[in-house]
């Protein structure tokens, strides 16, 4: 059913926007490294929590896609 739909869906949208978003957290993350690293050594605690954000949205995400994909299917 994913297959079927990934064209249409506009899933791989989302797809290519969030590895977009992961490159540029990754060039913003080595720049400030670079230039201020006592900085970034002081937000180190938080990238947990960020992390952890993180995975929660995406499996979030995940579960709003299952659930609309189930209710397309139960709809038939």
């Amino acid at each position: 059913l994913l297959l079927k739909t990934w064209p249409q869906s506009g899933l791989w949208k989302l797809a290519l926007a969030d590895v977009a978003a992961d490159l540029m957290e990754n060039i913003t993350l080595a720049a400030l490294y670079w230039t201020h690293p006592r900085l970034l050594d002081a937000l180190a605690p938080l990238a947990a929590w960020w992390t952890a954000l993180k995975w929660a949205l995406i499996a979030l995400t995940f579960v709003f896609i299952l659930w609309g994909a189930f209710n397309r299917w139960r709809a038939r």
